[in-house]
């Protein structure tokens, strides 16, 4: 990663069909399929400085007026992916030299992650077990609830690369400012 890997229209676009091309099962909203993009502020930033991202954005914003994403900041629907600002994307921002990106360990860099259906899995085990109880001479409640559950990002042998992979997600590695 050098600081000339600036995300872009074009990544989104790319992004979206390489997720096509690669069977990444999109979610399905109002009968359209939709892909959610999580970007980084700055990611986000430098996609609204990017000239084909402002001519496509602008274009429904005149359509559209005062509500348009564009001028109320919310988020940004491009060629079906849903793009999601999140401060919790990784990024190597803080991180000391060395343990960056690029040749010399000293590019800031993120990950962008394209999330398709099934990019997470939940297992719910039981239902929810709850007790309450009186503690301090009756004058104190306590309350138990027991739940089991887990989270786990799904891996599949993908039969197009032929490779085991992250199943429902596509993941771009680029520079952050």
């Amino acid at each position: 990663i050098t600081n000339a890997f600036v995300p872009k229209y074009d990544m989104i676009v790319d992004a979206v069909a390489y997720a096509k091309e690669h069977r990444v099962k999109p979610l399905m909203a109002g009968g359209k399929p939709y892909y959610v993009m999580f970007v980084a502020p700055g990611t986000l930033a430098a996609l609204k400085k990017d000239q084909a991202y402002r001519e496509a954005v602008v274009a429904v914003a005149t359509k559209v007026g005062m509500d348009s994403p564009w001028f109320t900041g919310a988020t940004v629907t491009v060629d079906g992916a849903v793009i999601h600002e999140f401060n919790l994307v990784y990024n190597t921002k803080g991180a000391a030299a060395g343990a960056k990106w690029g040749a010399g360990g000293l590019v800031n860099g993120t990950r962008t992650l394209l999330c398709g259906a099934q990019a997470l899995a939940m297992g719910d085990i039981k239902t929810a077990e709850w007790a309450e109880k009186l503690f301090q001479y009756d004058s104190r409640w306590g309350i138990n609830v027991d739940k089991m559950l887990g989270m786990l990002k799904p891996q599949f042998h993908s039969i197009y690369d032929k490779s085991v992979e992250d199943f429902g997600i596509v993941s771009i590695d680029h520079y952050l400012q």
